[in-house]
């Protein structure tokens, strides 16, 4: 019974593609194989980067990401963060599984979603770094902990100049009651890392919690950062 479900699934699946046939997520070409967003034209222009790791990411032990914020991950960031596509956060999670494994980095304990403010994620309907953070989850075996709060500010980072990020102040962060990180890995999980303020605003808080190690692991990067 189980193959015919799953063989009817199959057939169903393969009619679907053939009325809504799957396009390229940044370029809109029908040049797309199997269950890939991208077609291979820009696949081939997903380009890690060399190292990934960020300079000066104190208090953090390590700061790293998997792309520059350009090309077909800014694509997949923005869908994700702006064009109402949740379902794309376990893409982006694979990307960030990937640049995990070839980091010499100590494996965490748990992972902790950068946390968005009750209008945004009302407004968005989810918190993109949670989902993303969920989906690395599933992926490694090791725990999220929702343990850190965002309070308004009033404003997006998003039309903030790069002076003024810098200044986000940490008194919009906070830690849940009853959290124990002490003696854990933590690994603090972002979309983008841009100035690094708001890495710096959950690593304040988290620091206090006395963790063996905390870490910051993002999609993308800008060219302006820390």
């Amino acid at each position: 019974m189980s193959v015919l479900v799953n063989n009817i699934a199959e057939v169903l699946h393969q009619a679907s593609r053939l009325l809504y046939p799957v396009r390229c997520l940044h370029c809109g070409s029908f040049d797309v194989i199997g269950n890939r967003h991208f077609c291979s034209g820009c696949l081939d222009q997903l380009q890690w980067l060399k190292t990934g790791v960020v300079a000066n990411p104190a208090p953090f032990d390590g700061i790293a990401a998997a792309f520059d914020y350009l090309g077909p991950q800014r694509t997949l960031v923005r869908a994700i963060k702006y064009n109402d596509m949740p379902y794309l956060a376990p893409v982006a999670a694979a990307y960030l599984a990937a640049r995990l494994a070839n980091l010499s980095w100590p494996w965490p304990d748990v992972i902790v979603p950068v946390p968005q403010t009750f209008l945004r994620k009302m407004s968005r309907g989810y918190n993109q770094s949670a989902l993303i953070a969920q989906a690395l989850s599933k992926m490694i075996g090791v725990a999220t902990v929702n343990v850190l709060k965002r309070r308004s500010g009033g404003f997006s980072q998003a039309s903030l100049s790069y002076d003024m990020r810098r200044e986000l102040n940490e008194r919009f962060f906070s830690l849940k009651r009853g959290v124990n990180l002490e003696g854990k890995k933590v690994l603090v999980v972002d979309d983008v890392v841009t100035t690094g303020s708001t890495l710096a605003c959950c690593a304040k808080k988290l620091i206090d919690q006395k963790p063996a190690a905390l870490y910051a692991l993002t999609i993308c990067r800008t060219n302006r950062v820390l």
